[in-house]
């Protein structure tokens, strides 16, 4: 008699007698008769012993295979195949022939009580059959499962976590060979075998609040030998907790471009999920609307309650305004880890005014001159409108446009005297910026030409 043998890690064969049509098992057929094939039948079936102890053994299967309730001499030696799935142990698939007188005695070894399956193929003569012939565990054992110590991992990793299950033998507890086992997490179901040793590994997340429990199913006296546990739910540590930003605002919208007050509220989460506020430090980035590198522009730290505001300039060197996006970063320290905002918009408003109004004789023209800029810097191709006072009201006269560095002139066509003034109406920033803020209106004090 020649062995076979099939192992699997995980699962059972569904339907045992596929492993015979798989080219594993060839049964040799007789010859071809032109009548109905000859029902056969396994008899006389036995195992020995039908209900096995810890920790396995040798089951001898004995029977006969008949065909037409008889022993046909062109029946005997017939060949068929003997099946055994154990569970986590593995499938076992043999060939046996029969004597001359259709008896056979087949030694299996099982390492978990399994049943057995007798399966002959048939062919055009004989037809098959197929019977199976019950091995039961003499006694089902408390079980146990231990989890390994877990090493701290990154937040949202995958982690293999080990594990062992045990089971109490007459008041030893041992390894429960080849036991199935379970594991949940925030509602994924998965499964696995322990090894010959109760040794198993499963891959888990690092998730916070996402707890992990692990379970072996009560046996049913078949392919293992242990009965029902679960673990109390546990978390995969952390090697930080996370930080996340929950809020941020800004003081008021539009915000004056000389004092943009801005907040953030930072909170962290540990392994079980619970979370609390984060007191440490933060930074505060600014980037151009037309884009390139990020500037720090403030430093703090948040308070106990998570919370911490701040007040930067909208005024950056040389004449350059914050108009553009910001984002909060919370740097990593130690125990907690980084994290930060995406990208946002502060639209600004920015004050602007009009000085050094004045007249000038120019040959036999007269030229009213002035500047249009905030705080330093010029506001560029700006219109301004030239106003004179007459009848009581406030009348248009021209409207020009500024230079590259807010200056403007004109030269009156004909003397009128008076007042005057100069009223610029706002509008949004240049360029790329125009998107993030506005030059706010203003209007000049009045001048009077003689």
């Amino acid at each position: 008699m020649r062995l076979f043998r099939l192992r699997t890690s995980v699962g059972r064969i569904t339907a045992l007698a596929a492993l015979a049509t798989v080219g594993m098992l060839v049964v040799p057929g007789a010859a071809a008769s032109a009548s109905s094939p000859t029902p056969t039948e396994f008899v006389n079936l036995s195992a020995t012993p039908s209900v096995l102890s810890y920790p396995g053994g040798t089951v001898t299967v004995s029977g006969e295979l008949e065909a037409g309730g008889s022993c046909p001499t062109s029946f005997a030696k017939a060949m068929f195949a003997v099946l055994v799935n154990q569970g986590g142990a593995g499938n076992l698939a043999i060939n046996v022939r029969t004597d001359s007188t259709c008896g056979f005695s087949a030694p299996i070894t099982e390492v978990v009580a399994a049943p057995v399956v007798l399966q002959y193929s048939g062919d055009s003569e004989f037809a098959g059959t197929s019977q199976t012939v019950g091995v039961t565990a003499g006694q089902v054992y408390p079980a146990q499962i231990q989890i390994d110590p877990i090493k701290p991992a990154r937040a949202e990793s995958t982690v293999t976590v080990h594990g062992t299950v045990y089971m109490d033998v007459n008041g030893s507890s041992v390894p429960s060979p080849y036991a199935p086992i379970s594991y949940v997490q925030q509602g994924s179901f998965r499964q696995t075998y322990a090894d010959q040793n109760g040794q198993f590994r499963i891959s888990v997340g690092a998730y916070p609040g996402q707890a992990v429990t692990v379970s072996t199913p009560a046996s049913q006296q078949e392919f293992w030998w242990s009965g029902a546990y679960t673990t109390a739910p546990f978390y995969v540590p952390l090697t930080v907790d996370p930080t996340a930003v929950v809020n941020i605002g800004v003081d008021q919208t539009p915000s004056p471009v000389g004092s943009i007050g801005l907040s953030i509220h930072v909170v962290s989460v540990d392994a079980a999920g619970t979370g609390s506020n984060y007191s440490g430090p933060v930074h505060l980035f600014f980037q151009p609307a037309a884009g390139g590198s990020w500037t720090l522009m403030a430093k703090a730290t948040t308070n106990a309650n998570g919370f911490v505001d701040v007040t930067v300039s909208g005024y950056l060197s040389a004449g350059a305004l914050a108009a553009g996006n910001w984002k909060w970063v919370v740097p990593a320290e130690p125990g907690f880890g980084a994290s930060g905002t995406q990208p946002f918009a502060v639209v600004i408003t920015v004050p602007t005014k009009i000085s050094g109004l004045k007249f000038a004789r120019s040959g036999a023209k007269e030229r009213l001159t002035g500047r249009l800029s905030y705080r330093t810097a010029g506001v560029a191709d700006a219109p301004v409108v030239i106003q004179h006072f007459s009848g009581g009201h406030w009348r248009n006269v021209a409207t020009v446009r500024t230079s590259s560095s807010g200056g403007f002139a004109y030269t009156f066509s004909r003397r009128l005297t008076g007042r005057y003034r100069v009223l610029y109406r706002g509008a949004a920033l240049p360029g790329a910026e125009a998107s993030f803020g506005s030059f706010k209106s203003t209007l000049s004090g009045a001048v009077r030409f003689t």
